[in-house]
């Protein structure tokens, strides 16, 4: 079971390294946008993105622990 377990959290790493990576490219498109309206867009979206994945650590620790 704890095989099973570790497999399933390196799953779960290796997906949030993916999610890492976009919200790194969101990060430089928004440092590259220079008008302020686009700036915002991409604040709001990288801010939704990071809370989905907080949560879903969260859940997943909550599941494993």
């Amino acid at each position: 079971k704890s095989t099973k377990q570790a497999e399933m959290l390196q799953q779960q790493i290796q997906l949030l390294q993916a999610q890492i990576q976009q919200l790194e490219a969101l990060k430089m498109q928004q440092e590259k946008a220079e008008q302020k309206s686009q700036k915002q867009e991409a604040e709001v979206v990288v801010d939704a993105s990071q809370e989905t994945t907080e949560n879903t650590v969260g859940a997943n620790l909550d599941t494993y622990s």
